[in-house]
């Protein structure tokens, strides 16, 4: 399999070809995989700086920031970046609640205000969908190796 990239400076779009070798001798290359990649809108990538500045920020803030329509930003987002704008924001922030529950003391209620959720319980329905076990017990799960390390050297 051979991937070859091509830049074309006046439409600032990068095309990814990807070929294979043909089963049969003799037979030419064919293209097995065509992919154009359009360098990201400017306002996708403010958006982007500002999810990871704080990602408890809302879709309504984000398209003030950016001068769009809520419905034209996540339609941009989905596009530039593969993700609907909602999907990738509850998952930001349920990383940085996963963060927070390792490395700090903080309640869980802290927590899910931290990361961008007025209601507790609505919180730890999403926290569960993602990582499978309630906030409690990740946060016991996480912190069980670093207990039993510091048992076993010393």
């Amino acid at each position: 399999m051979c991937r070859v990239q091509l830049f074309s400076p006046r439409s600032n779009v990068v095309v990814t070809v990807r070929t294979r070798q043909s089963s049969f001798p003799g037979e030419e290359k064919r293209v097995a995989n065509i992919a154009v990649h359009q360098p990201i809108d400017f306002r996708i990538a403010k958006a982007l700086q500002a999810i990871d500045h704080d990602p408890s920020t809302s879709i309504p803030h984000l398209a003030t920031l950016v001068s769009l329509s809520g419905s034209r930003l996540r339609h941009l987002f989905k596009t530039q970046v593969g993700m609907g704008l909602k999907s990738f924001l509850t998952d930001r922030r349920l990383n940085r609640a996963a963060f927070f529950l390792q490395t700090t003391q903080m309640t869980i209620k802290e927590i899910s205000y931290l990361s961008g959720y007025s209601q507790s319980p609505n919180f730890d329905r999403a926290f569960q969908r993602k990582f499978r076990c309630s906030p409690t017990c990740y946060r016991n799960q996480q912190r069980q190796p670093i207990v039993l390390q510091n048992n076993l050297f010393g």
